[in-house]
């Protein structure tokens, strides 16, 4: 029984479990979820709902209806919401019934989701990574507590992991040609203009997108220094490629060099900065409309004049509260963003395993290092899991209070994490493989027992839902039954 379950989990039948257990608890998420749900999806679908009355996506100025959503005008993170304007057209035009707008345009964001992970599947399996160490890691994300709540809302994150997975996946086909000393002009040109697209729908794609390009770079030098005719050996590539293609190619790459330099250039131009201050843009008190941008001038306003740093103290709070918002459960402004604190098992799981995984990549660090094939992924998990500590750690310093501070923003680098740690793993018990299958299991079952949508159902209560009956009744009888089965904690006040 254990060889033929240890044989499925190997399987591409336990990929399509997989994705189809995503599916179905984003989508238990999105048919449940009271709008709007807590990670600003209020202010996504606002911007969406101006870009279809402004179908002019460069205009300099906004109205002051739309100043609650903070800064849009030269707001270079403006793609997802300019795009997603168009099927809000179609769904608006055929149904005046908002939670049925709101509904499909989640089931949009959670196809986008869905599209990502099969794309990451390719992206590991090109790492050189086994099937199931790759089912696994791809498992344990579905399972994290936060990834369907993140799915299943309308969020420009779930087009950037989308756009991610995509520039990973290209890269890994380019960098490959190269090595045979050879070109993929066209995933090249796809390339170059989907990394400029990907920092236009969210500004935190840049420091990946230098990565990107910064290890296109390496890899060219070090393929020329094989082979010096492998410039020479371009022209003629190109000539060969159709001319239809290649003009769609040309106009792909330029089209997107355009709408990089429109923003990003006329924001250093005009501002000194790629993404202005609000204030920079429209009047300051036009901003403190915005909740966020009110809050943060309060912090502000109220930071002490005797200010005590201490990088190391913080560094842990970090990571502990990034662990925490990634295992729990969370509702929106209906009821003050109320926190479901995580479950018992899956959280236990999640520290010990997370843990020791941190240590172990660090300890078996040559061994994985090894893998020319994974140091891609490491480079793209260090640029943008810095970038993004680094930015949180200066909020700190300005405020005098951990902002911004939130488990989602480490979702889009979560699979190649648990793929790194998983490796770890398993040159942990390369020798004691009896014993590494029995960590295996653990690791899976304290997940599955109370993970992924399981720490919605038990911790939402009425307040989370649609205010229909029947959506408060499916979601009441099979609480009851996990309430009964799952292990928790009743104290749901959160632990920050």
């Amino acid at each position: 029984m254990f060889k033929k379950l240890d044989a499925f989990i190997s399987g591409r039948r336990f990929f399509i479990l997989i994705l189809t257990l995503f599916i179905f608890s984003a989508s238990w998420i999105t048919l449940s979820g009271r709008y709007p749900m807590p990670f600003d999806e209020q202010t996504h679908v606002g911007t969406i709902q101006y870009y279809a009355d402004h179908p002019n996506p460069f205009a300099n100025t906004q109205p002051p209806e739309t100043y609650q959503y903070g800064l849009i005008a030269h707001d270079p993170s403006y793609l997802y919401h300019y795009l997603l304007s168009f099927p809000w057209r179609l769904i608006t035009a055929l149904t005046s019934n908002f939670m049925t707008q709101v509904i499909v345009l989640r089931a949009i964001n959670i196809a986008l989701f869905a599209f990502a992970i099969v794309l990451f599947r390719k992206v590991l399996r090109r790492a050189k990574l086994s099937e199931r160490i790759t089912n696994i890691s791809i498992f344990l994300f579905v399972l994290t507590p936060l990834v369907p709540q993140v799915a299943a809302q309308i969020n420009y994150d779930n087009v950037f992991i989308l756009i991610l997975a995509a520039c990973l996946l290209l890269t890994q086909v380019v960098t490959q040609k190269l090595k045979s000393s050879s070109w993929d002009i066209t995933r090249l040109g796809l390339l170059s203009g989907l990394v400029l697209l990907g920092t236009l729908f969210k500004f935190t794609f840049l420091p990946m997108a230098a990565a990107i390009f910064g290890y296109l770079a390496w890899q060219i030098i070090k393929t020329k220094k094989k082979n010096n005719k492998l410039f020479a050996s371009f022209k003629p590539q190109l000539a060969k490629m159709p001319k239809l293609k290649l003009w769609a190619l040309i106009i792909f790459v330029l089209l997107s060099l355009g709408l990089f330099v429109q923003r990003y250039g006329y924001n250093i131009v005009r501002y000194s900065s790629l993404n202005p201050a609000c204030r920079q843009v429209i009047s300051e008190e036009a901003c403190l409309k915005n909740t966020v941008i009110q809050r943060n001038h309060d912090f502000l306003a109220d930071k002490p004049t005797t200010f005590k740093l201490n990088p190391f103290e913080y560094l842990l709070y970090w990571f502990n509260h990034m662990g925490f918002n990634l295992m729990f459960a969370l509702n929106g402004p209906y009821s003050a963003y109320f926190i479901g604190r995580p479950l018992v098992f899956p959280e236990l799981t999640a520290i010990v395993f997370g843990t020791a995984g941190l240590v172990l990549s660090v300890y078996f660090w040559r061994k994985i290092w090894a893998n020319s094939a994974l140091r891609f992924l490491i480079l793209i998990i260090f640029a943008y899991g810095l970038s993004l500590l680094v930015n949180n750690y200066l909020n700190f310093l300005k405020y005098d209070f951990p902002v911004a501070v939130q488990g989602r923003y480490l979702i889009p680098i979560l699979i190649p994490v648990y793929a790194i740690f998983a490796l770890a793993f398993k040159n942990l018990f390369k020798s004691k493989v009896q014993i590494g299958k029995l960590a295996m299991w653990v690791a899976l079952l304290g997940f599955i027992y109370g993970g992924g949508v399981f720490t919605y159902i038990v911790r939402s209560d009425e307040g989370w839902y649609w205010q229909k009956p029947y959506v408060n009744k499916i979601n009441k009888d099979p609480q009851k039954i996990l309430r009964t089965l799952i292990i928790y904690d009743d104290d749901n006040r959160p632990k920050l």
